[in-house]
């Protein structure tokens, strides 16, 4: 069967009625989203789309192709930078933790990697926000180890997913010896329930942290997104 799905979606894209499934081509839908209070257009390829990864530039190690990417698209979505077994550390951490605080369930059938957030009454747990820099639960929730966090949040194991060698290297590469260094200050470790986080865009930070933004750029930002919105 999924041989004949795989195929039959290569002949789609080639002809017009596929031998196989004797149907017409069906044309990529298009859906209503909303991002804060503006609703949008998915699928059309006009207002929102998929976000594609330059991995192809990465994998060749081209940073003069991903800062021209970068310059075209506003966006550098790359996989892989940061080993996946660091991250893995990292994580388990921090579900640790959050099994000692008895925020997760972990059973035989459910390994920790897989663990679940514990319900109180008919009430799931909250969510970790962890400060990189102090190990603050920034919502000052209440039933965990403070301690324990502290110490966590500013460890080697966690430092090594946020400001690392790995995306040190990358982040010099990229812009260059004296680029602004990753935003250790704006840096918060998050453990989600099934909510996850909410999309948003953290442009205050970046232009307080950084002289990525000068003079009036936020502002002229703010008036080409209205214009193009009201376009």
């Amino acid at each position: 069967f999924s041989s004949n799905t795989v195929f039959c979606s290569f002949l789609r894209s080639n002809f017009l009625v596929c031998p196989f499934c004797k149907t017409m081509p069906r044309k990529k839908s298009v859906k209503k989203i909303q991002i804060g209070d503006k609703v949008l257009t998915y699928g059309d390829g006009k207002q929102v789309s998929d976000m594609l990864d330059a991995n192809d530039l990465y994998e060749k190690q081209d940073f003069d192709g991903l800062r021209l990417k970068l310059e075209q698209d506003g966006f550098l979505f790359i996989r892989g930078v940061i080993p996946r077994d660091v991250i893995a550390k990292a994580r388990e951490a921090m579900l640790l933790q959050a099994f000692k605080d008895e925020s997760i369930i972990t059973s035989d059938d459910i390994p920790m990697d897989a663990a679940r957030m514990n319900k109180i009454g008919n009430k799931f747990c909250d969510g970790y926000c962890i400060d990189g820099i102090s190990g603050s639960e920034t919502n000052e929730r209440d039933g965990i180890d403070v301690a324990a966090w502290e110490e966590i949040g500013p460890s080697e194991v966690c430092q090594a997913v946020y400001n690392g060698s790995a995306i040190q290297t990358f982040w010099t590469r990229l812009f260059g010896e004296q680029s602004t260094l990753p935003l250790v200050k704006q840096t918060f470790l998050r453990l989600m329930g099934s909510s996850g986080t909410v999309q948003h865009a953290d442009y205050y930070y970046f232009k307080r942290d950084t002289h990525i933004f000068s003079g009036n750029d936020g502002r002229n930002a703010q008036i080409a997104a209205k214009q193009y919105f009201e376009s």
